[in-house]
């Protein structure tokens, strides 16, 4: 059975941005997405804990632009006084959240909304890297992939919604504790909390920090993160 709850509104550049589908390419430096604004509500689809968005929320946005203002990997948003991390869906692939969807609440265009409606993925095209995946249009099924700068009426932005708990504040009392600290991207890191200065924060035991990691520098038994590529950190509940 198919849920759908309305919650939180798109502000471009500040104002609530209530165009219906398919509006006008907006012009924009900032977009957030917060607290519901009567008369510009997104309609999602829940999907376990995570929410999905049941159509674009603004047309002619860029994937450049996404990842710019943090959207394609995931941005922590604050809706309702609750705590998502907003991002795109990913789409190909075994990992594919989209195809995972249809599976299990089919692909009606009734429920989905994507016709005339391509919407970005988080992926590159495998031949192509500077293109980006995208899906819809002719059917929810349909794959296609488009230059990460181009800004077209057809593509928009379709995000999805993952829980996040409360942000941890930095003190001493959270000193040897289980944290997640989730840097600007899609990298999560899992450690016990060592230390912290102004700059730094000092991990061990760590998990999730690999040889490519850029996030992290190795400390004899500590890795260091850099606090200001931290985008949300939280404890991790036993």
């Amino acid at each position: 059975m198919v849920k759908t709850i309305k919650l939180g509104s798109v502000y471009i550049d500040g104002l609530p941005f209530a165009e219906e589908v398919g509006c006008l390419r907006p012009k924009a430096t900032l977009l957030v997405l917060g607290d519901t604004s009567p008369g510009a509500e997104i309609q999602w689809v829940q999907w376990g804990d995570k929410l999905v968005a049941d159509r674009c929320v603004c047309m002619g946005i860029n994937w450049s632009f996404l990842n710019k203002q943090g959207y394609v990997y995931g941005r922590p948003v604050i809706i309702d006084g609750k705590a998502y991390l907003c991002r795109c869906v990913k789409m190909t692939g075994v990992k594919s959240e989209w195809d995972k969807l249809l599976a299990e609440f089919g692909d009606s265009n009734d429920l989905w909304h994507c016709e005339k409606q391509w919407f970005w993925g988080q992926e590159s095209n495998e031949i192509f890297p500077e293109q980006k995946t995208i899906r819809g249009y002719t059917s929810a099924r349909n794959h296609g992939s488009c230059n990460a700068d181009e800004e077209s009426n057809w593509v928009g932005f379709r995000p999805m919604l993952e829980p996040l708990g409360p942000v941890l504040q930095l003190s001493d009392n959270l000193i040897g504790r289980q944290v997640k600290v989730r840097m600007t991207g899609s990298t999560c890191i899992f450690g016990q909390l060592a230390q912290f200065d102004e700059y730094d924060l000092f991990l061990k035991n760590t998990a999730g920090v690999g040889p490519d990691c850029a996030h992290a520098k190795k400390d004899c038994d500590n890795v260091i993160l850099d606090r200001k590529d931290i985008s949300w950190l939280e404890e991790v509940q036993k």
